[in-house]
């Protein structure tokens, strides 16, 4: 049954005077338009040079001009990173910021890594990608600092981080998802002189072609951002309040620091709103301020607030005096708080082609980001940081300008650059054991040791040996290693040995199965959303909502070796085979009972009141008490 607008409002306004003349309140009603919106306040930059309570101070005024307007809660925060001034205490900043805006948003909370922050995954920073809340109004795809680095150089990293993009905006375009989708990053997309001087965002072109592409579907993106807060970056933009909507241009970067493109938006992009501090260089904009931002059925709407009120979305932008700004102009645009985005539906929903090849087929690799996180007798990749290369145990000899040198040999990879990485290296992992003084590393029968060389003229030799030497690890997300006064070290013959200084870093890998991949919902494992699973591990299946007009129908196997005992259930459980799998939620047209009509051919409505009152809504408007399940007092 469908009623015109026209009769809805006559239906609510009549039902409102029946509710006040039989003391009822039409509760149900209330409480469903209160569930169908939800908010989100949003910042970045917490790291304040006076300290966390300065920092706590500035968020608290915040918050309180917002009281002012009414506005009390949210349901969710995100940050865009950097909690600390001088990068030694993450912990502590995100304990701050979170016990900051803990009354005012209690949960849904999502902490980026920054470019002061320790590794991703600790401290409170949240994991790369999929971060959406459990209700499902939104979407969240987290981008951490070391996946789209400050210093930009890391060209096949942040490919990597596109493709995992490209993945989690094909899943929403499958189901044709119609709520904004929160892309949060610390480093913004558009060039500046910062990119000039120090590379950041010179590969942005990968993410932005991706989400703009997204928004020619009818995705609804809106791309949060922090970073720039220093030296006036962005003034040519808005300085410390910069916004801009589809159909506005802004520059990006085209894969090196001078080169750069302008590009037309189809997302939504801003700043969330620095709290910590803005150099301010040349009189533009520097206010402190968070980001208000209100999801309803078909529009999102977006505030910014600084400490007395409403503050302008985006100032209008003035050359940056820091720099010897060249090659853009100044955007002179104004844009007021608030601004409304209007949500469209997907319009377009095959895939968007993958930037990289991989296949999922093969085994998942899990980067290591911390010490504490190595298991005794684990296995785990070793991997060149800056060379795109797998240690092997395997003992080499070359020659070189200088001599001889006996390391270990290394087989070159792009396979390895994210959080998770898909790779045939089944039988090219290190056995780590934990000794008193380090860990002894090797093959599973011989470890790692060292033989001083130097007075023939070959160095120090890494071999494999019955007796190993203990090694010290060292460092977060990337690691040296160290036996004594030794380090290993890249040699310029393409191999690692050991020398007394220069040590290279390097990222350990550890295999945690194969990947689970689900259309139109996620797999559960512990209690956690995951994305792969050893095999005999317990999964749960659970289906998104289903779109408009539409239920679910089914899940199908669309690859691997999974077994379904009741595939029309939207929440199951099954054992993770022994390779990776790929599932899909698939949904059916809705069928509607036919309409009740009141013997002349228009429809009726059956209204069931709080305190059990039953109304009937004719066609003409005529609203008529047919009976009541107990007595009014």
């Amino acid at each position: 049954m469908k009623l015109s607008r026209q009769k809805l409002s006559l239906f609510f306004a009549l039902l409102l005077s029946i509710s006040m003349v039989l003391g009822l309140a039409p509760a149900v009603q209330a409480e469903e338009a209160a569930g169908n919106t939800v908010s989100i306040l949003a910042c970045s930059d917490f790291q304040n040079e006076d300290g966390n309570l300065k920092g706590r101070s500035t968020v608290s005024t915040i918050l309180d001009a917002m009281k002012q307007d009414g506005i009390t809660k949210a349901d969710g925060f995100i940050c865009c990173g950097d909690y600390d001034y001088e990068y030694t205490d993450t912990r502590g900043g995100v304990s701050a910021l979170r016990s900051a805006v803990k009354k005012f948003a209690p949960s849904n909370h999502v902490f980026v890594q920054g470019n002061h922050d320790t590794a991703i995954g600790t401290n409170g920073l949240c994991n790369s990608g999929n971060n959406d809340p459990d209700h499902g109004k939104y979407g969240v795809f987290a981008i951490n600092e070391d996946d789209y680095m400050w210093y930009n150089s890391d060209e096949n990293t942040v490919k990597h981080t596109t493709q995992n993009l490209i993945d989690y905006l094909n899943e929403k375009l499958a189901v044709g998802y119609d709520k904004p989708i929160f892309v949060v990053s610390h480093l913004g997309l558009n060039y500046s002189m910062r990119t000039y001087y120090d590379g950041d965002g010179k590969y942005a072109h990968y993410l932005f072609d991706v989400l703009n592409e997204a928004g020619r579907k009818g995705l609804n993106i809106i791309y949060l951002y922090g970073h720039n807060h220093s030296n006036g970056w962005d003034d040519y933009l808005g300085g410390a309040a910069v916004y801009l909507a589809k159909g506005d241009s802004i520059l990006v970067g085209q894969g090196s620091n001078t080169s750069k493109k302008k590009k037309t938006l189809v997302f939504t992009y801003l700043n969330a709103g620095y709290v910590g501090y803005y150099s301010n260089e040349n009189g533009q904009d520097d206010a402190m301020t968070m980001t208000y931002i209100t999801v309803s059925d078909d529009e999102v709407t977006i505030t910014r607030y600084d400490q007395k009120g409403k503050h302008n979305l985006k100032s209008a932008g003035i050359a940056n005096a820091y720099k010897d700004e060249s090659g853009y102009t100044p955007n002179p645009d104004v844009y007021p708080s608030p601004q409304t985005v209007t949500l469209t539906s997907v319009s377009d929903g095959t895939p968007i082609e993958n930037i990289l090849n991989i296949d999922k087929t093969n085994p998942v690799y899990r980067k290591i980001t911390s010490v504490d996180e190595i298991k005794d007798g684990g296995k785990y990749l070793i991997v060149s940081q800056k060379h795109a290369s797998i240690m092997l145990a395997k003992e080499v000899t070359k020659n070189g300008s200088t001599g001889v040198r006996t390391g270990f040999d290394l087989e070159e990879t792009e396979l390895f650059g994210d959080s998770l990485a898909y790779a045939n290296c089944i039988g090219k992992e290190w056995v780590f054991k934990k000794t008193g003084r380090g860990w002894l590393i090797g093959d599973g029968e011989r470890y790692i040791a060292y033989e001083d060389m130097t007075a023939a003229g070959k160095g120090i030799a890494a071999v494999l040996a019955d007796t190993g030497r203990p090694l010290t690890i060292e460092g977060e997300g990337a690691f040296t290693f160290f036996s004594g006064n030794y380090s290993f070290n890249y040699n310029s013959r393409d191999l690692i040995n050991f020398y007394t200084s220069d040590p290279s870093s390097f990222y350990l890998y550890e295999p945690v199965g194969y990947g689970v991949t689900v259309e139109g919902g996620y797999a559960v494992l512990g209690g956690e959303r995951v994305a792969y699973a050893k095999p005999g591990g317990t999964l749960t299946l659970t289906a998104s909502d289903a779109p408009a007009g539409y239920t679910f129908d089914r899940w199908v196997v669309t690859s691997g070796n999974a077994t379904l005992s009741d595939p029309t259930q939207m929440a199951l459980t099954l054992t993770m085979p022994d390779g990776a799998i790929t599932l899909k939620a698939t949904y059916k047209a809705a069928v509607t009972a036919p309409a009740e009509t009141d013997g002349q051919g228009s429809p009726v409505l059956w209204i069931v009141l709080a305190a059990g009152g039953v109304v009937l809504v004719a066609g003409a408007g005529t609203v008529v008490i047919m009976r009541m399940k107990k007595k009014v007092r």
